[in-house]
């Protein structure tokens, strides 16, 4: 689905794949709308490209 970008993607990634602004991105992520985990600290985010292909399956109607 996403082919060009890589297996673990950033918050960035996600706000160009599913054209969502900055704001929006950070509050499901905080919220665990998207399966994710913190690195570094627990500063960063990062997704599973595979976790985030399984959610937009299962959330079709959301999108």
């Amino acid at each position: 689905m996403f082919n060009n970008y890589p297996e673990i993607l950033t918050p960035r990634d996600l706000m160009e794949m599913l054209n969502l602004s900055k704001t929006t991105v950070y509050a499901m992520l905080n919220n665990h709308i998207i399966p994710a985990y913190r690195v570094g600290c627990g500063k960063k985010w990062r997704i599973n490209k595979c976790d985030l292909e399984e959610y937009l399956r299962f959330e079709k109607s959301y999108w």
